[in-house]
């Protein structure tokens, strides 16, 4: 019976000698989160058989590495809370990528390699991680469009929107996510209308 890497959570990592931790910014997780999600595609060529979860992680992977890539050219976008998500994804596929490796690593061990089923432990184990790394996109793209980008003030004096700022990122998350950023789904209409805050 294989024994493979559970799924690990942040509190898990001791931070070794120039790993990357969340102090480090947004710019420098991404770059390492992107480079652990390459390495988990590269994985997957290690597993015989099991295309369909294997196929969607690949997929899964490449929106995610894409997501991320937009996060990091957006500023507006570098909250503390996608901060740590982009953090958790990062660990996330260095889990996944071991995981992959000592699947394939044990598929070689044997005199046939096996082409996994469904029926196989290994290819239910696939399914999961896919549908993590599925959950892990979903979730950073809906904390990405629930930024107010652009907005300002407070309750006292009242709130505006700077509308460039809103539309310049509105069109890239659009561009990348497919969906409109909250605050602009919200103020459309007016966003339309004027040319100022």
């Amino acid at each position: 019976m294989v024994a493979w890497p559970r799924a690990c959570s942040v509190t898990d990592q001791t931070p070794q000698p120039g790993a990357v931790t969340l102090a480090d910014g947004v710019p420098r997780i991404v770059d390492r989160a992107v480079i652990n999600l390459h390495s988990v595609q590269d994985a997957r060529n290690e597993i015989g058989g099991a295309a369909e979860p294997l196929g969607g992680i690949d997929f899964e992977a490449s929106e995610l590495i894409n997501t991320l890539t937009l996060l990091k050219q957006v500023e507006a976008l570098h909250t503390t809370t996608i901060r740590q998500k982009a953090f958790d994804i990062m660990v996330m596929a260095s889990t996944l990528t071991a995981s992959m490796m000592i699947m394939g690593a044990e598929n070689r061990r044997t005199e046939e390699p096996q082409q996994l089923g469904p029926t196989d432990a290994a290819y239910r184990h696939l399914m999961t991680m896919l549908g993590q790394l599925n959950e892990a996109r979903e979730t950073l793209g809906r904390l990405m469009t629930g930024v107010l980008v652009g907005l300002a003030g407070n309750p006292r004096d009242g709130f505006h929107v700077v509308r460039d700022s809103l539309l310049s990122t509105n069109g890239k998350v659009r561009s990348v996510l497919g969906r409109n950023l909250v605050l602009y789904d919200f103020m459309e209409e007016r966003l339309l209308e004027n040319t100022g805050e």
